[in-house]
């Protein structure tokens, strides 16, 4: 199972990046359909006959490279990762991406050309007090489109999540 503490440590990270306003969706599916979606190799691992899938929309800030400070275009922009857990043959545990979406042209193919599957999606995320907003529209690798894909509203506080709201 993934866990909180790493088999392995980066030796040389690409970059850093400070996380606000993150909230984990998930959703619950037969292991075979997300199975399809993964290379061979990895398993999707399963938790009482399911396999998971996260939507995670947050806030990335901060983002430099080992070293630098902060591009200004990269300062601060929404993402929206959608991954699953998988394990590969030698039972090593993953995170294994199937979607990445920012609205920056720049990062994404910044990302890409490392093999990230990053794509550019015009978006926002909204924090008032307790309660998030979050909207991704539909996805593309080299120009902005307005359609709605993905949004989410949340009250957070307490615990868990008082309510959650979300379309895609």
């Amino acid at each position: 199972m993934s866990g909180r503490i790493p088999d392995r440590f980066v030796r040389f990270p690409v970059n850093f990046q400070t996380w606000k306003y993150l909230t984990f969706l998930h959703w619950a599916y037969a292991p075979a359909t997300i199975q399809a979606l993964v290379p061979n190799g990895l398993t999707v691992q399963q938790w009482d006959g399911k396999t998971w899938v996260g939507i995670t929309p947050f806030r990335m800030t901060d983002i430099r490279l080992p070293g630098l400070p902060a591009l200004p275009s990269w300062r601060s922009f929404p993402e929206l990762n959608i991954r699953t857990y998988v394990r590969t043959a030698h039972g090593r545990d993953g995170i294994w991406f199937l979607g990445l979406l920012v609205p920056r042209l720049s990062f994404s193919a910044a990302a890409r050309s490392i093999g990230l599957p990053y794509q550019r999606s015009s978006s926002h995320v909204s924090a008032d007090g307790s309660h998030w907003k979050y909207r991704f529209d539909t996805p593309h690798p080299m120009r902005l489109t307005h359609h709605d894909w993905f949004s989410a509203s949340v009250e957070v506080g307490g615990g868990w999540p008082k309510r959650i709201g979300h379309r895609g």
